[in-house]
């Protein structure tokens, strides 16, 4: 019979057997006999005896499991944070966007004493170059799907798709730096441009900030300036040109305001979603109740993030032993968005993925 050397105690472990555990482990020391994918919290939960009469897989999963809603539990701080650091952040997108068009006055400066072309008006195409290339990015970004969380290479938790997304701080953060860049982007266009953005102004640096500053706040606050006829400096006499310049920075000041509102109000729609949450999720009971609790219609979670929640549901009645439902279910839907390495960590006795997609595989 072929052996396996334990790498730390050098304990011979029969090929094919192993101590308890999802991955083989040394019968003397317990330690893995191969590089786990998985983290050490990880697999300290599926090693615990409250989760003994589970098949590996399913120790698995329920580890993923406590693990992820344990993070997202106590990261309720970190999505007020989030809308913390936003005024940094649009700081430091201001200086972005100011520098941007600092070097872009610079770099046509130099070209225009080269040519003798006055080449000012280029400046215009910086925006509108910025608003391609971040279209461009937001093209690139896939749906966000149930997928693994990895910290340093190994697999910690689960990432449950939108609800991830809004328990990270990623999303308010960005949304300041695009608005601080649209502000910077503005400002510098006002002062370095040969006709001041169409006004007929003299553009030194404080003029243009408060300029900017007054189309931002009559965006960000609808029509509250204009109808009291609030100004940041001197009302501004419009040309047909600088109205344009004005309309289309104030549509993304509002656009990038809206989207942080709706960010505010998905995370405040969320405050009630650990209410009842087991002190001790590592009770398997305790822990599927409270989630067959969660995943009821009394918030209407389910239709607001159906592939999420359908997913904590799967999870229940695949932690219960209830593989029939998971198949039949995952059949019906096989456009949730979980990925395929999600998907493979659902076996079954038979060794078959029980949570099926598009693509059903063999583990």
């Amino acid at each position: 019979m072929s052996v396996v050397l334990c790498p730390r105690c050098r304990a011979e472990n029969p090929a094919g057997r192993s101590g308890p555990g999802p991955v083989p482990r040394c019968v003397r020391c317990r330690r893995p006999l191969t590089a786990s994918p998985w983290s050490p919290a990880i697999l300290g939960l599926a090693d615990g005896h409250r989760v003994a009469g589970l098949a590996p897989p399913q120790r698995l999963i329920f580890a993923l499991l406590v693990r992820t809603l344990q993070a997202y539990r106590s990261d309720r701080f970190m999505i007020v944070f989030g809308f913390v650091m936003m005024p940094f952040f649009a700081a430091v997108g201001f200086l972005l966007g100011l520098l941007m068009m600092t070097g872009g006055h610079l770099v046509l400066g130099a070209a225009r004493g080269l040519a003798e072309v006055e080449l000012g008006y280029a400046l215009y195409a910086v925006p509108l170059f910025v608003l391609v290339f971040a279209r461009w990015i937001k093209s690139q970004e896939k749906a966000r799907e149930i997928t693994f969380h990895r910290e340093a290479g190994k697999v910690d938790g689960l990432e449950l798709g939108r609800l991830h997304e809004i328990f990270e701080t990623s999303e308010p953060s960005t949304l300041g730096l695009f608005l601080g860049i649209c502000f910077g982007l503005q400002m510098g266009l006002l002062w370095f441009s040969p006709d001041h953005g169409g006004l007929p102004i003299a553009g030194g640096p404080r003029e243009c900030g408060l300029l900017t500053l007054d189309n931002a706040c009559h965006g960000i606050f609808l029509d509250t300036f204009e109808l009291y006829n609030f100004h940041w400096g001197e009302k501004p006499a419009h040309t047909y040109r600088s109205a344009t310049v004005f309309y289309a920075f104030r549509l993304a000041f509002d656009a990038f305001t809206l989207l942080a509102v709706y960010g505010g109000y998905r995370r405040y729609r969320l405050r009630g979603l650990f209410r009842g949450f087991p002190h001790d999720p590592r009770r398997l009971s305790d822990l599927l109740d409270w989630m067959e609790t969660r995943c009821g219609d009394e918030h209407a979670w389910p239709r607001q993030y159906f592939d999420e929640f359908l997913f904590l549901m799967l999870a229940k009645d695949y932690l219960r032993g209830n593989l029939a439902t998971v198949r039949q279910v995952s059949r019906q839907f096989p456009w949730l968005a979980i990925s395929d390495e999600v998907r493979a960590a659902f076996i079954g006795p038979d060794g078959e993925t029980t949570l099926r997609g598009r693509w059903a595989s063999k583990s």
